[in-house]
């Protein structure tokens, strides 16, 4: 796992925004879980923004 000590410095939160985001795949929710890990080994909150609900068919 990555030394993701030096991304959480002083923030108290991190918040990774989807507006963008039209596919996760397995890699993809592995990052978010290794970030989501280091955030809180930090003590930093971590939160998913702007996340769409699934549309039907897809």
């Amino acid at each position: 796992m990555p030394n993701w000590s030096a991304w959480f410095g002083c923030p108290h939160h991190l918040e990774v925004d989807f507006t963008h985001v039209t596919f996760c795949d397995c890699a993809g929710l592995t990052a978010l879980l290794r970030a989501r890990a280091a955030a809180r080994q930090a003590g930093a909150a971590f939160a998913l923004v702007h996340v769409d609900a699934p549309r039907p068919g897809n």
